[in-house]
């Protein structure tokens, strides 16, 4: 696979062979799942909430999971879901449009990754590399798991990028278009807040990161002049929402009571350390971190060494992974932290691990003879990876991804019972989100948490029967329906 040829760094058809290998562990890692049913259940409760929004169930700013759990939804702000609920009024009700979004929001940020690349100032050397942190970004495991699942990062990290990036090229512009730029990227900083809350605000560092790692390209007072007509514009948008819409501020009052200010206090406890989130980054990091040891060390020689090392390649890795730590390291603030949050960092961390071992990677390409059978046996691992993925996911069409059992069980209730109804689920049911959520986005069916005071009684399989209700003979594996006599 490797030999000499004359130019082949630049030859297009080497670069599109690694656009479609690229291409390929994409959708191997994304699509056998996509028109699978199941949804983990924090994307599950997104998909209802959005689906509720588009029946027409609960308002935009007060969002409605079930008539009778979360009537009116706080725990996160409301744009995800409504961006969400126009899939539903378009296409249907399918639940394949569950994880079809994420696959939309995957796209919109690969293709923001791939522009922002051709924006530095190495893209000169390696402008047709931007296939390289699109793949560093889809490998690292929350990054496909977070898309598979339909997570709200994914439409808040897709913001935050967009923002990046206008900020970026402003940067390089005076007057007008300078001013556009940042009054835009204030606008998707704000839609990046609606999305997930205060994790989206970190573009907002962006102009003083860059003067930190560009001092002398980048004068203070210019920095602090950009960083404070980012903030005003960013204050003004709110400011104007909160104004003209007292939705929007009740609505988001509500969502600080909820969950910020409980979090900070330490009533959403879910690790003992602050430092979980910066543990779950490296673990995600390790991934690149390896990548790029091992092709500098396989591409060992002096003078690629120096390249990566070197200005401006040290220094745009230094710039991004800053970006990164903005969006990942404030998250310590908060003693609720989950893996998952940091996945808005993630497509930064992936440009900036791209940027040190690009030209390692160059180096590599360089090496390549474009007839040679290696090279062609990659092409045609690409095309069947690619094509492999396609036909795994037409065949697990319709067929159940997680949760089969309580899939399978509430697929049988609730087509013997009639839409928009209220049934009582037992104690033993208490932490089963899976069950609220799928009776009340495949069937109209709400969930109330207690026994007796409806017809229907949902219970666990090996629980025992309340008095005066009898259980109806279904061939159910995880769930029993009883019915009160």
């Amino acid at each position: 696979m490797t030999g000499t040829e004359p130019n082949s760094t630049h030859s297009k058809g080497i670069h599109r062979a690694f656009v479609l290998f690229t291409a390929a562990i994409s959708a191997i890692l994304l699509l056998p799942d996509l028109l699978k049913e199941g949804l983990f259940v924090d994307g599950l409760l997104y998909s209802t909430l959005a689906h509720n929004l588009a029946t027409g169930q609960g308002t935009f700013w007060f969002p409605s999971l079930s008539e009778t759990i979360y009537a009116a939804f706080h725990e996160h702000p409301p744009l995800a879901f409504g961006i969400q609920s126009l899939i539903y009024r378009i296409f249907g009700d399918g639940f394949y449009l569950d994880k079809m979004y994420s696959l939309l929001t995957y796209i919109g940020t690969a293709t923001l990754i791939a522009m922002l690349w051709k924006r530095l100032p190495i893209a000169g050397k390696y402008v047709r590399m931007y296939w390289l942190p699109v793949l560093f970004f889809i490998i690292m495991p929350v990054s496909h798991w977070s898309y598979k699942s339909n997570m709200l990062e994914n439409t808040m990290g897709l913001f935050s990028l967009y923002a990046v990036f206008l900020i970026y090229i402003s940067i390089k512009q005076r007057g007008a278009k300078k001013l556009s730029l940042i009054a835009l990227s204030a606008s998707l900083i704000c839609c990046a807040f609606f999305s997930k809350g205060f994790p989206g605000l970190y573009p907002l560092a962006f102009f003083f990161l860059y003067w930190l790692v560009f001092l002398r390209e980048y004068p203070f007072q210019r920095m602090v002049i950009d960083s404070v007509l980012l903030l005003f514009c960013t204050g003004l948008s709110f400011t104007l929402l909160f104004a003209l819409n007292d939705g929007a501020y009740a609505g988001t009052w509500a969502y600080i009571e909820t969950q910020v200010l409980s979090s900070l206090e330490g009533k959403r406890i879910v690790v003992e350390s602050r430092w979980h989130i910066m543990w779950a980054l490296f673990i995600q990091l390790v991934v690149l971190i390896l990548l790029v040891l091992i092709l500098l060390i396989v591409r060992f020689k002096t003078a690629v060494i120096q390249k990566a090392f070197r200005k401006p390649e040290s220094q745009y890795f230094l710039l991004f992974a800053l970006v990164g730590l903005s969006a990942s390291a404030p998250i310590m603030v908060s003693p609720k932290q989950l893996s998952f949050y940091i996945m808005p960092a993630l497509p930064v961390f992936s440009i900036a691990f791209a940027v040190i071992s690009a030209p390692a990677v160059s180096d590599f390409l360089q090496k390549i003879r474009i007839r040679s059978i290696g090279f062609r046996l990659f092409q045609v691992v690409g095309i069947g990876l690619l094509a492999t993925a396609l036909v795994l996911c037409v065949v697990g069409f319709g067929m159940y991804g997680r949760n089969k059992a309580e899939l399978h069980d509430i697929d049988i209730i609730g087509e013997l019972l009639q839409p928009g109804i209220t049934i009582s689920a037992s104690p033993g049911l208490n932490d089963d989100w899976g069950a609220v959520c799928y009776f009340q986005r495949k069937f109209d069916i709400n969930l109330e948490r207690s026994v007796g005071n409806n017809l229907h009684l949902l219970m666990m399989a090996g629980e025992e029967l309340p008095e005066n209700f009898t259980e109806v003979e279904l061939e159910l594996k995880k769930y029993k329906l009883a019915i009160h006599q």
